[in-house]
């Protein structure tokens, strides 16, 4: 199975009301090197839906979102691209907030049977386990679950907050230095 960090930014927070219209996927080794990747803009289909403060949060606007792909051309590279990468594999997917939020958009935007064709059911989530380790005292209980709080305590630089590329890329950073604190070998 092909490991995966997995981002998208969104027009709002509603599955099924908002749409994704950036997409990253940064698959990575067991030395949690990228071994490629897969990103897009999408244009939205429902532009009047979009939420300008989700648009602002993630320094996007509607005028350049309306010249990116469409989300079927987007589908169509984006099977493509894993299909030649990995074949039939499925993708493990780790992101942050993934299991709660990322998954329900993407479950929409690909059909819930192509996603369950394309990725594992098993996930890894920075932010379920950022929890964990709060509760047992490995990560200080004051700190902020968000992604951008997990890399200030953990020391990692990331040039633009908020873009699915780079959150992603800071993903697999994060999920490595918690599976160090609690003595993974990586």
């Amino acid at each position: 199975m092909i490991s995966a960090s997995i981002d998208i930014e969104t027009t709002g927070l509603e599955a099924g009301v908002h749409e994704i219209v950036q997409l990253a996927v940064i698959p990575f080794n067991e030395k949690f090197e990228p071994m490629g990747r897969f990103v897009s803009y999408i244009k939205p289909l429902r532009p009047e839906l979009a939420d300008p403060t989700a648009l602002e949060v993630n320094h996007l606007n509607l005028k350049e979102l309306n010249k990116a792909p469409t989300p079927a051309q987007v589908r169509s590279c984006f099977i493509e691209w894993k299909e030649d990468l990995f074949g039939q594999e499925q993708i493990c997917p780790l992101g942050h907030n993934y299991a709660s939020f990322d998954s329900q958009f993407l479950k929409l935007f690909l059909t819930s049977q192509l996603y369950g064709k394309l990725f594992s059911y098993r996930v890894e989530d920075t932010s379920i386990l950022a929890r964990a380790l709060k509760r047992v005292g490995l990560l200080p209980k004051e700190l902020k679950g968000s992604l951008s709080s997990l890399r200030e305590f953990f020391k990692i630089d990331c040039a633009v907050e908020h873009d699915a590329y780079e959150d992603a890329l800071s993903t697999i950073k994060v999920y490595k230095k918690m599976l160090d604190l609690i003595g993974v070998k990586t």
